[in-house]
């Protein structure tokens, strides 16, 4: 069996590296040894000495950036996120919540993490995942819920009390949900690094339940991961029976095709009989398919509707396989031409052009008015919204470095401005009083040290970091379009001005000194 994989996943700041270290520091002999590091994932592997009552373990650590991120986004587990194979492949899953974060913060912390585990649930069920995977809520820095005055025991009752009331809300917010595949074991445990004293002497102090919360979720994720195992093992064998069966049948099908007698016409009513069902479903189950089977459907609805004895089929009949047979007529052709043309998105455009001329070609994949609300839920409407969706994100992040990359232009030429007042002090300095000169030398020194800060600093989307919901395209890329390239280039103009002003200023300490 391969070494358990442990997931520490939460909002950056909420504690998860401080829990891997008091791990290693309340058991020694463990060694915390980084494998591989991603933007992402840190992955340690967590080895034990062979006298230990521990095991080895991989943990892996989600960055908070990344995490934050994945918390805030509409679709968590779209097929493109990066961290999906990493949460999905763990073992169990230790996701981090801050108890001492203000209560408006811990609310919002627990409606992202509820709507995340609501998602988890949906995905594991849609992989057809086993059951009872092990999630811990595990609240961190739960000395903050000390009070003056507190014995040990006041304080573990809040502890109880507030693990009482995460474990009620998660619960009651999962049962919410429709039921499906791959249910999840939640439970609520508290830790702290620092344990309160209680008016115990200085001294050292053991972490409070952080051992126990890792010899659990261990042992937990060991019992899952034995148990996903068996069920592979068992759907292995089972895949290989049902091979068995289907080609037993496939025999006894062509058995009787050779052998059947020939076969009467089907009357209209028995063909409406076999449509009526798909067509009282929703749109999004009556457009369901590949082109093929919606083709065949197509002909199905014609045939029907050209047939000689139609129009004595009920009024309600008619009507609905004549707008059945037009809203597949209309959805037919729009969905093959997304299939079949190859659009381009973000990341193949080279500059502003090419970017304007990349949406002009998907202008054509705007849903008809009369049909938008109706098919909003069809493999069209996904496939369109995923095109367009990925230029709208686009558009939204380069408004937003534009206007982040401004504010730090602004604040660059305030810089510039005192460095001209100061400047101009300096030519003055003859007319100061000692006392007046000295704190004027103090304020230069200051304001050189932050343009040094200035001028060295790179903008933060420099970065090779992915931006979420776009293909294959990272911040640094914003920089070929408008409006960040003409933000940089403000940027740039704003530094080169400080720079010559802070050289003006450094010309005139040297005569002073």
């Amino acid at each position: 069996m391969s070494t358990p994989r442990l997931l520490l996943f939460g909002n950056a700041g909420a504690g998860k590296s401080a829990l891997l270290g008091a791990l290693v520091e309340t058991a020694p002999e463990l060694k915390a040894e980084v494998a591989e590091s991603s933007d992402g994932v840190q992955h340690f592997h967590v080895k034990a000495d062979a006298a230990s009552e521990w095991s080895d373990v991989a943990v892996l650590d989600c960055s908070g950036t990344s995490a934050s991120e994945m918390l805030k986004t509409e679709v968590p587990f779209a097929d493109w996120h990066p961290l999906n194979a990493t949460i999905l492949g763990a073992d169990a899953i230790l996701v981090i919540v801050d108890l001492s974060a203000p209560k408006k913060q811990r609310h919002e912390d627990f409606r992202q993490v509820a709507r995340w585990l609501k998602h988890l649930h949906e995905t594991r069920g849609q992989l057809a995942d086993i059951a009872a995977l092990p999630i811990y809520i595990v609240l961190t820095k739960c000395d903050q819920l000390a009070r003056n005055g507190d014995t040990l025991e006041a304080w573990l009752n809040r502890l109880e009390d507030a693990k009482h009331q995460y474990q009620n809300n998660f619960q009651k917010f999962l049962k919410e949900q429709t039921p499906v595949f791959g249910t999840l074991n939640i439970k609520v445990v508290a830790t702290s690094t620092q344990p309160p004293s209680f008016g115990e002497k200085a001294g050292a102090k053991t972490p409070f339940g952080v051992a126990e919360l890792f010899r659990e979720s261990l042992q937990s994720a060991r019992d899952f991961q034995e148990r996903r195992n068996t069920a592979q093992s068992r759907m292995q064998n089972l895949v290989v029976a049902l091979l068995a069966v289907v080609a037993m049948l496939g025999l006894s099908v062509a058995l009787l095709i050779e052998f059947q007698p020939g076969s009467k016409s089907t009357s209209l009513d028995e063909k409406v009989q076999e449509m009526i069902r798909l067509l009282q479903a929703k749109p999004a189950e009556r457009l369901r398919g590949g082109p093929e089977k919606l083709e065949a459907r197509l002909k199905k609805l014609t045939e029907i509707e050209t047939h000689a004895e139609f129009k004595h089929l009920p009024g309600d009949y008619q009507k609905m396989i004549k707008a059945s047979r037009e809203e597949m007529a209309e959805y037919l052709p729009l969905y093959q031409s997304v299939l079949t043309v190859a659009f381009k998105l973000p990341k193949d455009a080279k500059d502003d052009d090419a970017l304007k001329e990349q949406q002009r070609a998907i202008t054509p994949l705007a849903l008809p008015e009369t049909r938008a609300k109706d098919w909003a839920d069809t493999d069209l409407a996904k496939r369109v919204r995923r095109i367009q969706g990925e230029y709208e994100i686009l558009h939204a992040a380069l408004k937003k470095e534009a206007d982040d990359v401004r504010k730090l232009v602004q604040h660059i030429k305030d810089h510039e401005k005192t460095g001209k007042n100061l400047h101009g002090e300096l030519l003055r300095r003859d007319d100061l009083a000692p006392k007046e000169r000295k704190a004027l030398s103090r304020r230069v020194s200051d304001w050189q040290e932050a343009c040094e800060t200035l001028l060295t600093a790179e903008l933060a989307t420099k970065a090779l970091a992915p931006i979420l919901g776009l293909t294959n395209f990272t911040y640094n890329g914003l920089g070929r379009f408008e409006p960040a390239k003409s933000a940089h280039r403000e940027w740039e103009k704003a530094k080169a001005s400080l720079d010559d002003r802070l050289k003006s200023v450094q010309r005139e300490t040297r005569v002073a000194n």
